[in-house]
């Protein structure tokens, strides 16, 4: 699995368990980085915004900012 890979379902996974809430996702996020699997963070360290961005577009189905 490649980084983009590793780091969207990941990220998918997190969304979906704090009920699709993007708000409620990015605060667990934040206060719990630390407890987030190792792979998960080589793979956000190897991406850039863009990147991360990009893939949190798609995750919320596309919208636009």
């Amino acid at each position: 699995m490649n980084d983009k890979q590793v780091y969207k379902n990941y990220m998918q996974y997190m969304f979906e368990c704090h009920g699709n809430s993007i708000e409620s996702t990015i605060v667990w996020m934040s206060k719990h980085y630390g407890e987030t699997p190792q792979i998960f963070k080589t793979a956000k360290r190897e991406l850039t915004a863009e990147q991360r961005n990009e893939i949190i577009r798609e995750i919320l189905g596309g919208s636009e900012c």
